[in-house]
């Protein structure tokens, strides 16, 4: 459970980071970053999942 737990808290930081990236780069970053979050399978954050979804979104 220690890594699932580790890769989700590693991808939540690299979603953080996105800010600084263009566009294009961006918006796939974070969408595969997500992908990691959503596969490492920790549960307590959807509320995480789905608001990055809509920060996301609103950028089309």
């Amino acid at each position: 459970m220690l890594a699932y737990t580790e890769a989700s808290e590693l991808a939540q930081r690299g979603v953080e980071h996105c800010q600084y990236l263009n566009d294009s780069l961006r918006v796939r970053s974070h969408l595969r970053l997500l992908k990691i979050y959503v596969m490492a399978g920790v549960r307590r954050d959807r509320t995480f999942i789905l608001e990055k979804l809509n920060v996301i979104s609103s950028y089309y």
